[in-house]
């Protein structure tokens, strides 16, 4: 069927293009079987199409889009050049090869990644620019030159492929030369609505046109700036030779000959509605030939927008428009996700392009997360996040993964980052779970279940350092002489053997898996683009090639249509809501190519640069081609925001100053979930002078303890919510615990702290586990731990050599020798455990701890010249299992025991062992230690030293005075004394206080009296109970109110006289 070449400008629709496509079969003498091959803009819209077409019926017409129809008419051609497509993968490897050849002004950056997309970007845009204008663009400056000179180092090294223009070129030459196969089963091409047609593709039409098969349809949107790249393609075309006829609506195109154009039937009609569009340009009409409905909504941030949205959706569907007729479109790829993740939590079938691109789908996270670690130092958090958020599998099967108890253990075992940390701790965790259980002293106090789990952790450990060496094994990668093909078939290996998959295994996720492999495969071709690769850029490649979107949401005609502006061109909805028209953003200022300015060259063959902007512009105008209502929710700047307020209700306007208002906006039934459902009748309860705790919702859980935990928080009761457990304290494990089992002094401490910590910390057995990190310089517990070890090593060395010195004798020259090599030896372990911190701070700070180890023996001598006496016993164990000395045991007022057990660092005594001093060394400020000088218990805070004393006097016979206190053995704690005269444990007076103490904190616990005390509030540390407590963020941050309402209570009459005595 031959046809003269056609031009048809105007506002395109539907209706229009079947009426030509009529005309086109009526005078073929095979009328209806005529064939007509449509060339959409893009393959939703061809969809689109055709259900418009199949409403009344259609015989041979086909659909297409432009790249189809130039590989089906140019890839044979193609093909027996022996050349294949260019893939985004083969483009980006050989952008990065000629990009590292760079020199002068791009030299410096040639492997930033902004360097390489704008690389990229300027690479396609000369690719419409003919040689002539390209030794133009050269001359302009430095920087052309440069681009100009890399692009055609980047056309010969591509000579082997094509791209879509160099088969748009081929398809012109074969229609030309002699046609492909099948040429005629297309018949008469009809183009309908194309936009930013390049120079190949002029060709493709020009040629079609010359044999007498092509009509083009150009769309005008009213849009002058819009619609400067269709007036010009106007007189491109309308000039080609082979265009015997062009066809046009009115306007026409500036400064044509209209003489030269007639008008092709049906002609447009005016608007029924009446109302005028842009520029004077008929309104846009519905199908039904009614006016489009345009509303503009304000929200004040994405979510509430798109929500807005789906309520009126839910509003229309639930009328007569189905959910296929209706569209949300937007700019950002961004707001492509959002309104999909909305749309599935509001049950609203969706259908278009899905904007989760591959590197966020499961598959691609593993194998950036694998890629990641085999770039860097094997971190701990990279393992863990690997291990709990990818669906990985272990190449060896018979290793069970339990990522959260792996996560847990590593923290355990202190792994920061290194293979040998790796195996160095994890194989010394798994000794101390062996040996915790291999004594028979120790286990005979564990029930059967802790030794399970005991057991269990040593298994899992060494589960995880299997899986771990084999996986730093497996990420080495390729030697540095490696080709692509290596490198993809490493990375291949790693997907086989560390991606999960099974019968399981959602459907998306198996495609995502295949497009992986697929990238892998056309990563091996590009060694012929590309030198060898290093991993770094083999990474990268990969990286951006992962980058690409997976395929479609839902199914075509079974759910609203969300997608980009540009995707959307000439479809038709009978609702459309643009999204994201943030000002400035909508439509969007042109931006210049960095490295092409605007305009480039003044060639003719080539596309404009204003069409930059027309291409952000136009799609907007025909996205909303024909809809019944279109709605534009948007976000302006604060000044118009203020402007649209004043302005007050309007039809046309919707304003949604806040979540709340938008709750409230519209029915009950209109919400856009069911959750929304439960708020909007909470809402409207509360505004009718309601108390939303009697709202029938709030009857059960959640909602109604989570209400009645806000109002008993911030009352004067002291409630459940606030730690008051008296109700189920009789029943309780807890109460029993404190007399039937041995407790710690510090354990008992807690509670006269903060008895809200302890009930978190001991009764309910919460815990945290720190993070293992990089450290700059040794932790103060740290520091504190290898001093007391140090301490200890040494004061048992010169017992063992029967050299220590008498109460009034000073330590000698060959006892300092022997602390510096016992110190020494400390250091040397501490590095092996990673623990000093970063070389330099370290050695600051053991030049520190050796002149406090220095000063330490001065100050010894004269406190054991004090006191007369001199080191016995050091680590000495009471109440522990095969420990030397007996429990410490308090009998309280009602005849019942409790007991203690303990450790305590060191024992003096005197020569005839009639006086022992009991000392607890400390390493840090001895402030926080000054109320021992009034209370020898500190309110309950300091129970050791009694409680040290008590299982002094149990346990040493002989001993008639027992005395103990806190040495603190640093220059930063002065090596003081607290309290300055130790604690006399024989005194009556101090066994009262520490047997009136232990009394009040056991009646607490057993009461169940559990409230938060903050303490006071530090100006630089915060509260005094929390700035150390695991559960600091558990709390709310207003507390300290929190308490002073509520320390009155009478429950609470014993904890507050213990605290506020002095």
């Amino acid at each position: 069927m031959n046809t003269p070449g056609r031009l048809i400008v105007g506002h395109q629709t539907p209706e229009r293009l079947r009426d030509a496509v009529d005309s086109l079969k009526r005078p073929d003498p095979s009328g209806p079987l005529a064939p007509v091959t449509v060339v959409g803009p893009s393959n939703y819209a061809n969809l689109s199409l055709r259900h418009f077409f199949a409403r009344t019926g259609f015989v041979n017409v086909r659909f297409m889009v432009f790249s189809r129809l130039a590989e089906f008419l140019g890839a044979p051609r193609m093909a027996r050049e022996g050349r294949t497509p260019l893939t985004r993968v083969i483009e980006s490897a050989a952008v990065r090869s000629v990009a590292a050849n760079a020199s002068g002004p791009l030299g410096d950056l040639s492997r930033h990644p902004s360097t390489l997309h704008s690389l990229k970007q300027s690479f396609r845009e000369l690719r419409s620019i003919p040689p002539s204008s390209l030794d133009a663009l050269a001359r302009s400056s430095d920087l052309q030159s440069e681009t100009v000179r890399l692009y055609r180092q980047f056309k010969r090294d591509t000579s082997r492929f094509y791209d879509d223009e160099d088969l748009a070129s081929a398809a012109a030459e074969s229609v030309d030369d002699q046609p492909a196969s099948g040429f005629d089963d297309l018949g008469t091409i009809v183009f309908y609505a194309p936009r930013d047609i390049t120079p190949g593709q002029l060709k493709l039409i020009e040629a079609l046109s010359r044999r007498e098969r092509c009509v083009v349809m150009l769309d005008q949107s009213g849009d002058p700036i819009a619609d400067g790249y269709v007036y010009r393609l106007v007189n491109r075309l309308s000039s080609a030779p082979g265009t015997p006829q062009t066809d046009v609506t009115d306007p026409l195109p500036q400064g044509a000959d209209r003489d030269r154009y007639s008008y092709f039937s049906p002609s447009p009609q005016p608007s029924p509605s009446g109302r005028e569009g842009l520029l004077g340009l008929p309104a846009p009409v519905s199908a039904d030939g009614e006016g489009a409905d345009t509303h503009l909504v304000i929200a004040p941030d994405p979510n509430q927008e798109i929500r807005w949205v789906i309520r009126d959706v839910i509003r229309k569907a639930r009328g007569s428009t189905p959910f296929s007729r209706m569209a949300v479109l937007y700019r950002k790829p961004d707001y492509g996700k959002i309104v999909a993740e909305e749309m599935e939590l509001a049950g609203v079938p969706v259908a278009g392009p899905d904007q989760t691109t591959l590197a966020e789908t499961a598959v691609g996270r593993t194998l950036i997360g694998l890629m990641e670690l085999a770039d860097g130092d094997f971190q701990r958090g990279l393992v863990t996040s690997l291990l709990t958020g990818c669906p990985v599998r272990s190449p060896d099967r018979s290793i069970r993964l339990n990522p959260s108890r792996w996560d847990r253990l590593s923290k355990e075992a202190g792994i920061v980052r290194g293979i040998g940390q790796w195996r160095d701790r994890l194989e010394k965790y798994a000794a101390r779970q062996e040996e915790s259980i291999s004594d028979p002293t120790m286990t005979s106090e564990m029930s059967e279940g802790r030794l399970r789990g005991i057991r269990a952790q040593a298994e899992s450990a060494q589960e995880l350092l299997a899986f771990v060496d084999r996986l730093y094994d497996d990420l080495q990668p390729p030697a540095q002489d490696a080709s692509w093909v290596d490198f993809s078939e490493w990375t291949r290996k790693l997907v086989d053997d560390y991606v999960s998959r099974g019968s399981g295994t959602p459907e998306p996720e198996l495609n995502a898996l295949e497009k992986v492999q697929d990238i892998l495969s056309e990563l091996t071709a590009a060694s012929t683009v590309a030198p060898r690769p290093s991993f770094q850029t083999f990474r990268e490649d990969l990286y951006e090639a992962l980058q690409i979107p997976t395929g479609r949401l839902g199914e075509m005609g079974k759910g609203v249509f969300v997608a980009s502006f540009r995707i959307a061109a000439a479809m038709r909805f009978d609702a459309v809501y643009l999204v994201g028209m943030i000002e400035g953003a909508a439509p969007p200022a042109a931006r210049d190519d960095p490295l092409i300015p605007s305009p480039p060259v003044n060639a003719p063959e080539a596309r404009q640069p204003d069409s930059r902007c027309s291409r952000t512009r136009g799609p907007k105008r025909d996205a909303t081609t024909c809809p019944r209502s279109a709605a534009l929710p948007t976000r302006p700047s604060q000044s118009h925001s203020s402007e649209l307020k004043r302005m007050g209700d309007r039809d046309w306007l919707t304003l949604i100053p806040s979540a709340e208002s938008g709750l409230l906006d519209g029915d009950a039934t209109d919400a856009a979930d069911v959750l929304e459902y439960d708020l909007r009748h909470l809402l409207r309860w509360r505004t009718m002078g309601q108390g939303v705790a009697r709202h029938p919702f709030a009857a059960g859980a959640p909602l109604g303890r989570a209400l009645q935990l806000g109002s008993a928080r911030y009352s004067s009761n002291f409630t459940e919510w606030d730690g008051n457990a008296s109700s189920i304290a009789r029943e309780s494990r807890y109460r029993n615990d404190t007399i039937n089992r041995t407790h710690s002094p510090t354990r008992l401490e807690r509670w006269a702290a903060c008895p809200f910590s302890y009930f978190l910390g001991n009764v309910l057995r919460i815990g945290s586990i720190e993070t293992p990190e990089d450290i700059y310089s040794i932790s103060p517990l740290e520091r504190g731990s290898l001093i007391h070890k140090i301490l200890d090593a040494f004061m048992r060395s010169v017992a063992e050599s029967g050299t220590m010195p008498k109460p009034y004798e000073p330590w000698s020259a060959d006892h300092r020798s022997a602390l510096f090599r016992v110190a020494h030896e400390h250091f040397a372990r501490a590095e092996s455990d990673g623990v000093t911190g970063r070389p330099v701070m370290w050695e600051l700070e053991r030049a520190l701890i050796l002149a406090d180890l220095d000063i330490f023996l001065e100050r010894d001598a004269a406190l054991r010249a004090r006191f007369g006496v001199t080191p016995s016993a050091f680590e000495v164990g009471f109440g522990l299992s095969g420990s030397p000395w007996q429990e410490a045991v308090w009998r309280l007022d009602s005849g019942e025991q409790v007991r203690f057990r303990g450790m305590i660092d060191r024992v003096d005594m005197s020569p005839d062992g009639s006086t022992a001093l009991v000392i607890d060394y400390k390493t840090g400020s001895a402030r926080p230690y000054n109320g021992l000088e009034n209370d020898p218990t500190d309110r309950g805070r300091r129970l050791q030293l009694g409680v040290y004393a008590l299982a002094a006097q149990g346990s040493l016979e002989r001993a008639e005075n027992v005395r103990s206190a806190y040495w603190f053995v640093t220059t930063r704690g002065t090596f003081a004394l607290a309290p300055r005269e130790p604690v006399d444990g024989s005194s009556a007076e101090v066994r009262s206080r520490l047997g009136e103490v232990v009394g009040r904190i056991v009646s607490g616990i057993r009461s169940g009296v559990f409230p938060a005390n903050p303490g006071e509030r530090n100006a630089r540390f915060g509260f005094e109970n929390c700035g150390f407590c695991d559960f600091d963020s558990l709390c709310p941050s207003r507390r300290d109110r929190i308490w002073e309402r509520k320390r009155d209570h009478p429950a609470l009459a014993g904890y507050r006289d213990l605290i506020e005595e002095s």
